[in-house]
């Protein structure tokens, strides 16, 4: 057990520039405050794969993750299986991902107050195209405000050539919010995030602005496509939407959902 107060991890507090690889930690606990992860509390600029926890993980604060609590660089093949309990920023892999990440799964319990999600609390790509490709939730996530399958919330960069792309990612476990803007994929987002081929099964919960595939889906300009290829199958709260909570500014293309599981594709247009 690994008790502490900011950037705190099982194994590491902080890391930059560095690789890791094949680490798998069991039965461990870790608790702090903020930036609190299963093996960094903080990592920027690296590469992690292969990585395993299966313990709890839990913050009085902000930016915390079954793997790390903060990441910048690329994460590939992690999967978290355990608990993880805080505050915001919030996420089964990390709390806020800055960078890549691929195949990672979450099968654990992910519960917090604000942008909570069963990859990532946060999907944060200011900067540079980044991707989120083929990653899977079958965990339960639960929160208040911008609560996801994969992420609770997702912004991009306002360039049309360096937006974020979820592709391939999908969703099994039951999402829940006590309020606003919760989806099966994601929670809310803004600007150049762009949605494809990606699915839920898992039954989506909120007060308002829920969707099987997003909450919110807020682009900063109109696409033809922003959404695309995306399909629902899970129960969507009453008045949600099939696919999107509430939209803005873009298409839906060649994407569907049960209608005997919500009542409507968009909740509000």
């Amino acid at each position: 057990s690994i008790v502490g107060g900011s950037i705190v991890g099982t194994l590491f507090g902080q890391g930059q520039n560095c690789t890791v690889s094949g680490i798998t930690l069991k039965n461990c606990t870790v608790e702090g405050g903020a930036y609190v992860g299963g093996i960094f509390g903080a990592c920027t600029t690296s590469t992690v794969a292969n990585c395993v926890n299966d313990g709890s993980v839990n913050a009085s604060g902000s930016y915390t993750g079954g793997i790390v609590g903060v990441f910048d660089g690329s994460i590939e093949r992690a999967l978290f299986t355990g608990s993880v309990d805080a505050q915001d920023w919030v996420g089964g892999i990390a709390g806020t991902i800055y960078g890549h990440a691929y195949y990672c799964t979450n099968t654990g319990s992910i519960s917090g107050t604000k942008t909570v999600g069963g990859i990532a609390g946060e999907l944060s790509y200011s900067q540079n195209s980044r991707d989120v490709n083929y990653c899977y939730n079958n965990g339960s996530v639960k929160g208040g405000t911008e609560v996801g399958g994969i992420a609770g919330y997702a912004l991009s960069s306002q360039n049309f050539s360096t937006g974020a792309r979820i592709t391939g990612a999908a969703n099994a476990g039951s999402v829940s919010g006590s309020g606003s803007y919760v989806g099966g994929i994601i929670g809310d987002s803004s600007c150049n995030v762009f949605i494809v081929t990606s699915y839920n099964i898992g039954n989506i919960y909120a007060n308002s602005f829920v969707g099987g595939i997003a909450g919110r889906y807020n682009p900063i300009r109109q696409y033809t496509s922003g959404v695309s290829g995306v399909y629902n199958a899970g129960k969507v709260s009453k008045d949600g939407g099939g696919l999107i909570g509430i939209i803005y500014a873009t298409l839906i293309t060649n994407s569907f959902y049960r209608k005997d599981k919500s009542e409507s594709i968009v909740g509000i247009k």
